[in-house]
């Protein structure tokens, strides 16, 4: 189930995004050690930060919202969350990695819609698969109710004809008594052999072809 592999969909997808991120630093010759600290730094805020969300997904039951519910909601926190993630990067180059002390507006907005991206792709990926799972949850439900009632109608038509059944057979030994005394306690004797077979095997689902060819 999603909830059982849950980490290593998280862990696995944030290690892919610090992955692309580290090809694109290498190609164009900037991964250097703050860099990489930085990476490293970007792959547990955004695993805390998601996490967070997810216990507010599931806090408030948004898995249960309409869409048109659920998505500002999800705008929201988007936002928020790329909001902390742009001023988080801002603060380490000023303090750790001994960068100028100015604000480039334009590189904020980039590194924004950057980490907006990710964070909407996260959202549209746990949405998706909750929803496959949910899906997946309710099909198995259903064919588990189709099963019981399956089952209750064969129970009912059993009820229905070993009443029949006992009335025929009754009715058979009833003549056999006049016409052959020998034969009808014959079948009497094969009548209550076959009840018992019944009651023994009424409590099991399933009997062996050998035991019903025997019966």
């Amino acid at each position: 189930s999603f909830k059982k592999y849950y980490w290593w969909f998280q862990a696995g997808g944030w290690s892919v995004y610090i992955a692309l991120n580290a090809s694109l630093y290498y190609l164009q010759e900037e991964l250097t050690t703050p860099i990489i600290y930085w990476l490293l730094i970007t792959w547990l805020a955004c695993t805390g930060l998601t996490e967070l969300l997810r216990g507010i997904i599931i806090r408030f039951h948004w898995l249960k919202l309409k869409r048109f519910q659920v998505v500002p909601r999800l705008i929201i926190m988007v936002l928020i969350m790329s909001t902390m993630m742009t001023t988080l990067s801002w603060m380490y180059e000023l303090i750790i990695a001994n960068s100028p002390m100015q604000f480039d507006f334009s590189r904020w907005i980039q590194n924004g819609i950057s980490y907006s991206l990710a964070f909407v792709i996260w959202c549209s990926m746990y949405f998706l698969i909750n929803t496959l799972e949910n899906f997946r949850k309710a099909e198995i439900e259903n064919l588990r109710w189709e099963a019981l009632k399956n089952e209750t109608e064969l129970i009912r038509l059993k009820s229905q004809l070993n009443p029949h059944f006992m009335f025929n057979a009754m009715n058979v030994i009833r003549a056999l008594v006049d016409e052959n005394p020998k034969r009808s306690k014959e079948a009497i004797t094969q009548l209550s052999s076959l009840l018992r077979n019944t009651l023994q095997s009424g409590e099991h689902k399933v009997i062996p072809l050998s035991q019903e060819i025997e019966v």
